[in-house]
């Protein structure tokens, strides 16, 4: 629907901003996976989620380039619920929510391959092999009630996404944004951009258009750079300048995850 579409002024001023953003923020997540050997498990599973935040980011932006907004904001959903999450898992026990991440992982693997007979037929397929699924299993059951093993396999958190942007305090950012980006995940909203296209006057559609591509500018760039200050403070990434730099270039309140919140993250184990 918006192939063709091109940005204002304002939002290539904004665009090319995030050029910096994705550039500056990739530096930041290289100059950790170098320090990758010298973090513990918990380090490492925020920051490879910082990297999927970073790779949604870049697609984002790479989309926008080729005026295809509605493909964006599909991936903006993305980067929007993973901020979410992220804060969710600094703001509540980290140590417990990678145990449950890892755990739920592991139950999702056992599912699959009960759905597939252990594999059984392919080169994948062992009586070694489904015996480890299910000894793993019964490990995870083993310690959960049975009400939060339950739990555990429905929602790798045990809380819906509107709970957990309530704990990240990002209960604005699920309102605004998630949940009605939820409609371009279901191709409901290219239904709705066909009807207003067709019955709306021509400035208004124009101006409806010129929301959407704000929206999705704007929100990618504060979820990433909102990671982007939280992860350079708790892990000294000393990118401190660059960053005050390019926060007076977009002429934007810093908006930080307090690393005082975040103490209990890194550890010397």
């Amino acid at each position: 629907m918006n192939e063709g579409y091109r940005l204002t002024p304002e939002q290539e001023a904004t665009f090319k901003v995030n050029e910096k953003v994705a550039q500056l923020v990739g530096e930041i997540r290289s100059y950790l996976e170098a320090r990758w050997s010298t973090l513990n498990v918990v380090d490492q599973f925020f920051i490879t989620q910082f990297g999927k935040a970073q790779r949604t980011f870049v697609a984002i932006h790479a989309l926008v380039g080729q005026s295809l907004i509605e493909d964006a904001l599909c991936l903006l959903r993305v980067l929007v619920e993973n901020t979410i999450n992220l804060k969710y898992g600094i703001n509540s026990n980290p140590v417990e929510v990678v145990r449950r991440y890892w755990d739920w992982a592991m139950l999702d693997s056992v599912r699959r391959a009960r759905a597939s007979n252990w594999f059984e037929g392919t080169s994948l397929y062992s009586e070694e092999h489904k015996g480890a699924f299910v000894k793993a299993e019964a490990e995870i059951r083993s310690r959960y009630s049975p009400e939060e093993f339950e739990s555990l396999k429905r929602n790798v958190f045990g809380l819906s996404l509107e709970k957990r942007a309530e704990v990240a305090g990002l209960t604005q950012l699920y309102d605004a944004s998630y949940r009605v980006l939820s409609r371009n995940i279901h191709a409901m909203d290219l239904a709705v951009m066909k009807v207003s296209r067709a019955t709306l006057p021509a400035e208004e559609y124009r101006e409806l258009l010129e929301a959407r591509a704000s929206h999705l500018l704007d929100i990618a760039q504060w979820c990433l750079g909102t990671l982007a200050i939280w992860v350079n403070q708790q892990f000294r990434c000393s990118f401190d300048e660059r960053l005050k730099e390019l926060q007076r270039e977009i002429g934007a309140r810093e908006v930080p995850i307090n690393p005082v919140q975040t103490d209990r993250l890194t550890s010397d184990g």
